[in-house]
């Protein structure tokens, strides 16, 4: 995976709005997920949920 040195505001929405990214935000709110966290250079996600409990996985 490459990641951009630089953070290009109107790409960013131009690629969230085409993608299902508030279908996963409804999914993952529903299992009580309450926040996320994307780490991309350690290809590694951590879900949060409502009583804090943490899972680890992988991208």
């Amino acid at each position: 995976m490459i990641i951009s040195k630089k953070f290009i505001k109107d790409k960013v929405l131009e690629v969230i709005s085409n993608i299902p990214f508030l279908e996963f935000l409804k999914e993952v709110a529903g299992v009580g997920i309450v926040t996320y966290r994307v780490c991309i250079p350690e290809s590694k996600v951590t879900y949060i949920g409502v009583g804090e409990e943490e899972i680890e996985g992988k991208i």
